[in-house]
């Protein structure tokens, strides 16, 4: 069984003089950069989404997600009122064997 999670965490784009634009996760503190504001947003879903893999294989997401300040909400958590920026990152996750008959009992 595969269960889909969403995160959408707040991000900040600047302009770094010889280096191009410069996108940053807050949350989770990861970085990446482009030649426009558009691509360097871009490159930031990927670095954000391969951090998060990286975290799914070696089994500490959701301690990585804690650590960085992430709570579980039970019901749809509404995105912020303000003009924050954010950006959206779905996760699959699979379901175990183990996981599975722990969650029907």
């Amino acid at each position: 069984m595969t269960i889909g999670i969403t995160l959408s965490m707040e991000t900040e784009t600047h302009l770094e003089k010889g280096v191009g634009y410069i996108a940053r996760c807050i949350p989770l503190d990861v970085s990446s950069q482009g030649d426009t504001e558009e691509q360097a947003r871009e490159n930031l879903v990927e670095a954000v989404w391969l951090f998060l893999e990286s975290c799914i294989e070696r089994e500490v997401l959701f301690q990585v997600l804690s650590e960085c300040g992430v709570t579980v909400e039970s019901k749809p958590v509404s995105p912020p009122e303000d003009d924050s920026p954010v950006i959206t990152i779905p996760i699959p996750l699979l379901l175990t064997q183990r996981a599975q008959s722990n969650y029907a009992n």
